[in-house]
């Protein structure tokens, strides 16, 4: 059972953007999440933000100049 589903995705990134006082770039918010599905080898370090887009648009971020946010 893959335990990174689509909802678990979801959570993740809206809890990072929950918890941010200012807008945060794809690669920052996969460093904060640091699992494996966003971050190469589970290390900040490898944070991609290939995995983070599609997730940003599912759950209708808002991004300005690179940097999202969730709708007020």
């Amino acid at each position: 059972m893959n335990k990174f589903t689509a909802e678990h995705r979801n959570e993740k990134v809206r809890e990072v953007l929950r918890e941010s006082i200012t807008p945060l770039a794809p690669t920052q918010i996969a460093q904060r999440i640091c699992e494996e599905w966003c971050c190469y080898g589970g290390k900040a370090s490898g944070a991609h933000s290939a995995a983070i887009s599609p997730v940003l648009k599912r759950i209708g971020a808002v991004g300005v100049k690179g940097k999202w946010s969730l709708p007020a």
